[in-house]
């Protein structure tokens, strides 16, 4: 596992900013390609989309394009498109996790127009269909602290209807609902079989330590083991500062290969909110699916797609930025 401290830095060439109070909230391309998503999908995402405004004073920069399969890959410092059928993929998540972040404050009767909202989206992975994703979350209404939260996610194009994640009773609204099979969001046991994963797991050092150390003396053979003993520590991995969320094998990114295995990165979750700005990823190595091997080969030559290993080389300091709030 390596600890990776996140700083939130603005990027001007890699940031949409929006204003909750702003009597225009939609730009022409938002409201475009809200529309042309709502006819194919009967989604009314140009109502969502009106919660954001992009900076008209920014120049939109490409990042990567690429093909992957038969869908043409464009990731830009305002959106991720994917074409064809699905258009923009980061903006509409972006508006259903802020709408649900105005219903959050609204039901516990708090002011909205003085918080900020911020998101900041990078690609990992294109692994055919399969598209991986860094998703930077931080909100403020005052007070001591506000919430930040790092997770990967992967999401699988040819699936996904409604890209977006759970709802819940506190910030940051980052975890998946895996029943929602309308948002695409793939889960590693989905592609690797339950053993593997068990033994990949519990060979990371940071695992083995965290499940010595639980009050259940027990060997877990299962994920759903795994997970039993660790709740009875809350969660917590050891002493090191982080936990495994619930939702943990969807938070993952293909990182590279290694012969006939493939290295996957899973991303943690602090433990408090003293550490809340930093970020942890467990490494597992398991053997790669039949299914996902032609993708994988081409994606680790760069043939179509590319894996996280060149993701930093191919961003070159660039990424995706929503900013939306008070001014």
């Amino acid at each position: 596992m390596r600890a990776i401290i996140t700083i939130a830095v603005l990027c001007l060439l890699g940031c949409s900013v929006a204003q909750n109070n702003s009597s225009q909230v939609a730009t022409r391309t938002l409201a475009d390609t809200a529309n042309s998503r709502s006819k194919s999908t009967g989604d009314s995402d140009s109502v969502l989309l009106d919660k954001i405004k992009e900076s008209q004073n920014l120049p939109e920069v490409l990042i990567w394009a690429g093909m992957s399969q038969h869908y043409n890959v464009r990731w830009t410092t305002r959106d991720l498109y994917v074409e064809p059928e699905i258009g923009r993929l980061w903006a509409p998540l972006v508006s259903r996790g802020y709408d649900d972040f105005l219903n959050l404050q609204a039901k516990f009767s708090r002011a909205d127009n003085q918080c900020t909202y911020d998101r900041y989206l990078s690609l990992l992975s294109v692994v055919g269909s399969l598209i991986s994703y860094k998703d930077e979350y931080s909100d403020y209404c005052g007070g001591a602290h506000g919430s930040e939260s790092v997770r990967f996610t992967t999401v699988d194009i040819s699936k996904t209807k409604r890209l977006a994640y759970a709802t819940g009773n506190s910030t940051p609204l980052m975890d998946v609902d895996i029943t929602d099979a309308r948002t695409g969001i793939v889960n590693l046991s989905d592609y690797f079989t339950e053993g593997d994963l068990v033994n990949a797991l519990l060979s990371d050092q940071v695992m083995r330590r965290a499940i010595s150390s639980s009050q259940v003396t027990n060997h877990p053979k299962t994920l759903r083991e795994i997970l039993n003993q660790l709740s009875s520590e809350g969660y917590m991995l050891g002493d090191s500062g982080f936990e495994l969320p619930s939702d943990y094998l969807t938070r993952f990114a293909f990182h590279h290969l290694e012969g006939d295995r493939v290295a996957i990165r899973i991303s943690l979750r602090p433990a408090s909110v003293a550490n809340q700005s930093q970020h942890a990823e467990l490494g597992l190595l398991l053997s790669i699916p039949e299914g996902l091997r032609s993708a994988l080969n081409a994606a680790a030559s760069k043939r179509e797609g590319f894996l996280m290993k060149d993701s930093k080389q191919i961003a070159g300091g660039k990424f995706t930025c929503f900013k939306v709030g008070a001014k």
